[in-house]
């Protein structure tokens, strides 16, 4: 796998990385992998995000869709959707750090 970054959005401290993996799903979404950041510290890796098809998957509007879901709290979602978390990122999720990053996206 080639997870060179095809794309990196920075602000505040905060940095996603994107890579397009060269395969689409059956119904034709692009397979990305992503690694996202806080401070230089890993917070979320994955290869496992379908952006919509029809858009640049390491585009800003993937970016843009990408950054809306791991900034999601609890209150938002419930606190099931973080059953998969490891305890590293629920602590991130839920603190002032991850309050952060979702007033940068929200706000956009």
């Amino acid at each position: 796998m080639d997870n060179t970054p095809r794309s990196t959005w920075r602000v505040n401290g905060f940095r996603l990385e994107m890579y397009h993996l060269g395969r689409y799903t059956t119904d034709g979404h692009a397979v990305v992998g992503y690694r996202f950041y806080d401070r230089n510290v890993l917070i979320f890796d994955g290869d496992d995000f379908y952006p919509k098809v029809g858009i640049n998957p390491v585009g800003p509007e993937a970016q843009a869709a990408l950054l809306e879901f791991l900034a999601l709290s609890p209150a938002e979602v419930g606190e099931a959707f973080f059953d998969s978390y490891t305890p590293k990122q629920y602590r991130w999720a839920t603190s002032k750090r991850g309050a952060a990053l979702r007033a940068i996206v929200f706000a956009r």
